[in-house]
């Protein structure tokens, strides 16, 4: 019970207490942003890279099944995209509204929830585990979401290719995919690790997402959710009854259940109920789609994992 009260502190507290010092006014939003924006690029670049080098270097026995896990994250994020885009099409909605439900369908909070829900009930492994499930995330999201959500903005779908410039533009999200493959290699190489970096990745992973959620809470804005229910609801139904009903079924069919203890059919599972990604609401800012729909969906789905989170965490003890 203390694993699970310490997860729901760290990942709604930090979003909550961003939130309320942005409304308390103490700083000019402009100031705010700013800090938002070079805390995201401190974590995400410079600190988090360290504990998920560490978790990869240290991965032992590690049982072939667990090559499927990029796999299975690949089509997590592709099943977010094919359900939102059959809700859009058989609801008709409008090319704004369509882009948006896109971005809230496709995109997963695996790195600030994800990540630390599986480091703190399964220790390393589980966070080495969550880091694979997310391995083409980068490429799909900023090479297939951000595209399609612009060209589903401007009411085409036609012509959709992998946009590489977009890629460019965003290499610094490539670093830890080059953690991953240092750390792998470290491993293979037969290399030890230092007992001196024994916890460093129970300490840094918790203050990375605590850090990540305030800097994200300044920058929330809420909207008027029962304006969007309808929206809202296409967007639950994705995340949490398509991918779980596709991947669940996937990690039977592959055992991992029957390895590890259970352990990886366990990460999969909390990692196939995650609520929309906070990314989610960057492809409206800059393509002029319904940023208040995207508030909408990611804040009801965010919220909806303190329901299911505690239901996962008593089925699985």
């Amino acid at each position: 019970m203390s694993r699970l009260v310490f997860i729901l502190v760290v990942c709604f507290g930090s979003l909550t207490a961003g939130y309320l010092f942005r409304n308390l006014g103490w700083a000019p939003e402009s100031t705010l942003r700013r800090i938002s924006d070079r805390t995201k690029i401190v974590c995400l670049v410079f600190l988090l890279p360290i504990p998920i080098f560490l978790s990869f270097w240290r991965l032992s026995g590690a049982p072939p099944q667990l090559a499927a896990f990029p796999v299975l994250g690949a089509l997590a994020i592709i099943l977010g995209a094919v359900g939102s885009l059959a809700c859009i099409r058989l609801f008709h909605l409008p090319p704004r509204q369509a882009g948006a439900l896109l971005c809230c369908g496709m995109f997963s909070n695996l790195g600030l929830f994800g990540c630390l829900i599986s480091l703190v009930l399964f220790g390393e492994p589980g966070y080495a585990m969550a880091q694979l499930f997310s391995m083409f995330e980068v490429l799909l999201y900023y090479g297939v979401g951000f595209p399609l959500a612009q060209q589903m903005g401007a009411g085409t779908l036609t012509g959709l290719r992998l946009d590489l410039r977009s890629l460019r533009r965003n290499r610094p999200a490539f670093v830890p995919l080059a953690a991953v493959l240092l750390g792998g290699g470290m491993n293979l190489a037969g290399v030890p690790c230092p007992a001196a970096l024994d916890g460093v990745t129970g300490f840094l992973v918790p203050c990375i997402t605590g850090a990540l959620g305030l800097a994200i809470g300044v920058t929330v804005r809420l909207a008027r959710v029962r304006d969007y229910w309808p929206e809202v609801r296409m967007v639950m139904a994705v995340k949490f009854g398509l991918i779980p009903a596709v991947l669940l079924p996937a990690g039977l069919l592959l055992g991992l259940h029957r390895i590890m203890g259970g352990a990886p059919f366990q990460v999969l599972a909390v990692l196939s109920f995650m609520p929309s990604a906070f990314l989610a609401l960057v492809p409206p800012v800059l393509y002029d789609l319904d940023l208040d729909l995207a508030n909408s969906g990611w804040l009801v789905s965010t919220l909806a994992l303190l329901v299911i989170l505690p239901a996962l965490f008593f089925l699985m003890a």
